[in-house]
């Protein structure tokens, strides 16, 4: 169960989070932020449906019929241009890359190489030449799946550039976010959609809270029985329970008789609802996935990322478990190390956002409670 999207409220933002929304401007946001899942949702079933095709091309015949003719057909290198610019940033900040997915989509070809007779022919290349139309086939079943998999891509392409446009002219994404390697126009719209406005985020411990990356989390339960993991102290039961009238939902409000503080990130749990926004919490994660794919010479958080698994991987206790080849020893390193990125970055970000806006700012805990000196100003990375 999703509490945080069903508990918002143009109320909800105004009382709990301080901070006033227009009903108009409160159902802009949620249309975006749906647009955005939408968008997520369509790409994960193109994904799905172009391994369908390869599958199909390799066990169903397809693929011994058809690989002769298509070492003769010249193969595209798909190389940028301005034209397909925002396609291909649509396409790299989720790419699932399962089973053999390429970068086919959206291509603009600027380069032909054609293939020699001795080159191999894969049942992929196969696909991609019935998808780009360079093969043709009678099998309707084949047929079917690639003209769903342009349905597909049409509409992906089409939700991408809606949302583009809606950030286009925003002051965070023209004077910050477009200087973030790994940070596209999707991105964009999703980070000013969740976290407008800024000012209700007085502190950068907030706005890791409410993307559900503080550094403990509560458990809780009401005196119905619901059970609640949330990153602050609750008081009442948020959990969403049927209203009057068909269709009404009105929170339980049963006052909170239990409550749990655990010293660890919030993670879903058995039988708990969530408190915090695990929507976004997601989507967070998908930008800093997006980081790991740039290149380390051009991209901060990239190299950040690097110098933090080198630290964790050094750091004594950790480098015990590796040696010691601890199952996920390995994984638990990479993730602590993202973990720290994405939270730098939404530091940095809420500095940035908040300095645009004019509004106050405070030096980071390290500094103001640390005794820490040295601070860096939220970088930038080279056009």
């Amino acid at each position: 169960m999703h509490v945080c999207e069903m508990f918002i409220t143009p109320i909800f933002l105004s009382t709990v989070l301080g901070e006033k929304m227009s009903v108009r401007e409160f159902g802009e946001l949620n249309v975006i932020r749906f647009l955005i899942r939408s968008f997520y949702e369509v790409q994960k079933v193109r994904v799905q449906t172009y391994n369908n095709i390869v599958a199909y091309v390799q066990y169903s015949g397809l693929y011994d019929k058809l690989k002769e003719e298509a070492k003769k057909i010249p193969k595209v290198k798909a190389e940028e241009n301005e034209e397909e610019e925002l396609a291909d940033q649509i396409q790299f900040e989720e790419q699932s890359q399962e089973q053999g997915e390429t970068q086919i989509n959206y291509a603009s070809p600027k380069v032909n190489e054609t293939q020699t007779e001795n080159a191999e022919i894969r049942p992929k290349d196969v696909a991609d030449d019935l998808i780009q139309g360079r093969l043709e086939t009678k099998d309707p079943e084949i047929n079917d799946m690639v003209w769903y998999y342009k349905a597909l891509r049409s509409t992906e392409k089409e939700l991408g550039k809606k949302l583009d446009r809606w950030s286009a002219d925003h002051p965070l994404r023209v004077q910050y976010l477009s200087k973030i390697k790994g940070i596209g126009p999707i991105f964009s719209s999703g980070i000013i959609a969740y976290l407008s406005p800024i000012s209700r985020f007085d502190t950068i411990s907030k706005v890791w809270s409410y993307c559900g990356f503080s550094a403990i989390h509560y458990e809780s339960e009401c005196e119905d029985g619901h059970k609640i993991i949330s990153t602050s102290p609750l008081t009442v039961c948020p959990v969403q329970i049927r209203g009057e009238g068909k269709g009404k939902r009105k929170p339980c409000g049963a006052k909170i008789i239990k409550s749990e503080k655990v010293n660890t990130p919030p993670r879903r749990k058995r039988g708990y609802y969530v408190a915090y926004n695990d929507k976004l919490k997601t989507f967070m994660w998908k930008i800093g996935v997006s980081f790991l794919k740039q290149n380390p010479q051009r991209s901060y958080y990239r190299r950040l990322f690097e110098e933090k698994k080198k630290y964790y991987t050094n750091r004594p206790d950790l480098a015990k478990e590796l040696k010691e080849g601890k199952k996920g020893a390995k994984g638990h390193i990479h993730a602590m190390a993202l973990h720290y990125v994405i939270k730098r970055f939404l530091a940095n970000l809420w500095i940035k956002w908040r300095e645009i806006e004019g509004l106050p700012t405070r030096k980071p805990y390290a500094i103001e409670y640390l005794g820490h000196t040295t601070y860096e100003p939220p970088p930038v990375d080279e056009p």
